[in-house]
């Protein structure tokens, strides 16, 4: 147990509510400034995978080149045997 509930008030939970949401507020500029929206990031980037594989899963979707990304490959520790 952490504390004694009946002493707890909204006064101190200010501060830390605070902080934890500028951090947050940080990390999401941050991603922001790194991946731009409606930019795809480079995918050496963001993939171990190699890019010419992954070309038919980052056209438009419905096209006639276009992969779902739920057919991808499974790789690693998640392969299925």
């Amino acid at each position: 147990m952490v504390g004694n509930p009946s002493l707890a008030t909204s006064r101190k939970a200010k501060r830390p509510i605070a902080v934890i949401l500028r951090y947050l507020t940080l990390l999401h500029d941050q991603v922001l400034e790194a991946f731009p929206a409606g930019k795809l990031p480079p995918v050496d980037k963001v993939s171990l995978r190699d890019p010419k594989e992954l070309e038919p899963f980052l056209k438009e979707p419905f096209s006639k080149v276009w992969k779902s990304v739920y057919e991808l490959p499974h790789v690693g520790p998640f392969h299925k045997l």
